[in-house]
């Protein structure tokens, strides 16, 4: 349905990056219950293991994964489901929202190193440099943000174990 959706939106509204709109206007509330786990989590790389176990709760019809090699980490994101309509877009907006809960961890000037995103280049790739301030990858294999893995270590401000505690016993 989030794919027919999303394609009639596209055809209706002529804007090739309508996902990506959609995903700028996300925050990480915007995920629920796992979001509000996510800002009471340890460190970030806490943060995004929990986006990972619980992304089910939000979508069941994409998994997201988070893999460090040496110093960088790679959060990744596929839509799964057979047969889905517009996966360029969902998987445009997810990104696009992924990047605004890493903003909510680490601070408003955060930013990837790069964006892989497995659709092919649009005529105007500025949106997409523009939001996620960082070099974007099209025709890529996979749906990624690429960051230093340093930044898996930092504490969130703000994280209360004891708030934690009750939203993981909740979900």
């Amino acid at each position: 349905a989030l794919g027919r959706l999303c394609a009639l939106s596209v055809a209706r509204t002529h804007c090739p990056h309508f996902g990506l709109l959609v995903g700028q206007r996300a925050t990480i509330l915007s995920l629920g219950i796992v979001g509000r786990l996510m800002l009471h989590s340890e460190t970030v790389d806490d943060a995004l293991r929990n986006l990972v176990a619980h992304l089910g709760v939000q979508n069941r019809g994409a998994v997201g994964a988070l893999a460090v090699t040496g110093d960088i980490a790679v959060f990744s994101y596929a839509v799964y489901q057979p047969e889905t309509e517009s996966v360029d877009q969902i998987t445009d907006g997810a990104i696009a929202c992924t990047v605004n809960a890493m903003r909510a961890l680490l601070g408003e000037a955060w930013a990837p190193t790069e964006v892989l995103l497995p659709r092919a280049c649009p005529a105007d790739a500025e949106p997409y440099r523009r939001h996620f301030r960082a070099p974007v990858r099209f025709d890529q294999e996979i749906a990624a943000l690429v960051f230093p893995a340093r930044f898996l270590q930092r504490r969130i401000a703000g994280a209360d174990p004891l708030l934690r505690v009750m939203l993981e016993e909740r979900i």
